[in-house]
């Protein structure tokens, strides 16, 4: 069971908060490519850009650091009103992947994961710290949560990947 459950801290991420009215979000498909995801809960796009639902008029957008200069100068050519601002500095996040992610998760989320789909994501609580959780894969989650709770956070995923460890060895 020693590989049950693989935590990852995500490197090189850029993410980007951008709001804007639900009527004009169909205008924002040139600033990242693709439509962005109409309902609160999904999330659209791959390693590149992804999009994250999280209110009516509020996405996340997550992407390589690399790609957010020409982001932002893209932003500047929409014609809907919106703001688009730089949470990067805010947040850290890992990538939880193995089939012991969903009851790592369970020991401090209240959310039955098990019902979240693929791509499906929320903000909810790990414990009592505030995290964005995102399902990329059925046994792999992105979660990300303010910076300073990145050593709390990655202490206790990994104080519950090792009890899982324990209780699979009884």
């Amino acid at each position: 069971m020693a590989d049950a459950l693989s935590l990852t801290p995500i490197q090189d991420q850029a993410r980007l908060s951008l709001r804007i009215n639900a009527v004009d979000a169909a205008r924002a498909k040139d600033l990242i490519g693709a439509p962005l995801p109409g309902r609160i809960g999904q999330s659209g796009g791959d390693k590149s850009l992804r999009a994250i639902c999280l209110g009516p008029d509020e996405w996340v957008l997550l992407l390589p650091t690399a790609g957010k200069a020409a982001l932002e100068e893209r932003a500047q050519s929409l014609s809907a009103p919106h703001s688009l601002v730089d949470v990067s500095h805010r947040y850290e996040g890992l990538i939880l992947d193995g089939p012991a992610a969903i009851d790592a998760l369970h020991m401090g989320c209240p959310l039955n994961l098990r019902d979240l789909a693929i791509g499906g994501c929320t903000r909810t609580l790990f414990d009592s710290v505030e995290i964005i959780l995102l399902r990329l894969g059925e046994s792999c989650f992105c979660v990300e949560f303010g910076r300073s709770f990145a050593d709390y956070m990655t202490g206790r995923l990994n104080e519950a990947r090792r009890e899982l460890e324990r209780d699979s060895q009884e």
